[in-house]
């Protein structure tokens, strides 16, 4: 397994014409994300699901506009 952090997300992005995130730590979820965008490469990314389970509730959208998860709203801050 490999950890995403400052000194790797550069590499693990490259390459890539587009990432799926489904990281659950907010520092190496933040990261591969900040890195994403500043490398102009579309993301895909999950946010908190935690005892979620009707699929139905599965959303998509911006990050923006996502509601009542808290893991969403660290990344936005």
């Amino acid at each position: 397994a490999v950890f995403v952090d400052s000194a790797n997300a550069v590499n693990i992005l490259a390459g890539l014409d587009l990432a799926i995130d489904a990281i659950d730590s907010c520092g190496p979820k933040i990261e591969l994300l900040y890195r994403a965008a500043t490398e102009e490469i579309p993301v895909i990314s999950c946010m908190g699901a935690a005892l979620r389970t009707d699929p139905n509730c599965v959303r998509v959208g911006p990050l923006r506009e996502v509601r009542n998860c808290p893991l969403a709203r660290r990344v936005r801050k």
